[in-house]
């Protein structure tokens, strides 16, 4: 495919270290969209995590926290519910 055959339809990407190759708008959309969601949770579920954490009052409590624990319902934000 020459560059001057290229539409918005077809988008060429490499990934570091690899060749360039293409993709559809719609697979690079379908990424952007899994990214986000990804983000959005994990910047969501930590916020909580965080706020769970700090009504912890003992070192013991707290060294029994691992990341991806389920958080108790009082510490969810709206968004994490509604996420999960």
């Amino acid at each position: 495919m020459a560059l001057s055959n290229i539409t918005d339809d077809v988008i060429p990407y490499h990934a570091d270290g690899e060749f360039t190759q293409f993709f559809s708008a719609a697979d690079i959309k379908a990424i952007i969209d899994s990214a986000f969601k990804h983000k959005t949770y994990q910047t969501t579920y930590y916020n909580s995590l965080r706020n769970y954490i700090n009504s912890l009052s003992t070192i013991e409590e707290i060294s029994e926290i691992t990341y991806g624990i389920a958080i108790p319902e009082e510490y969810k934000s709206d968004v994490l519910k509604v996420l999960e």
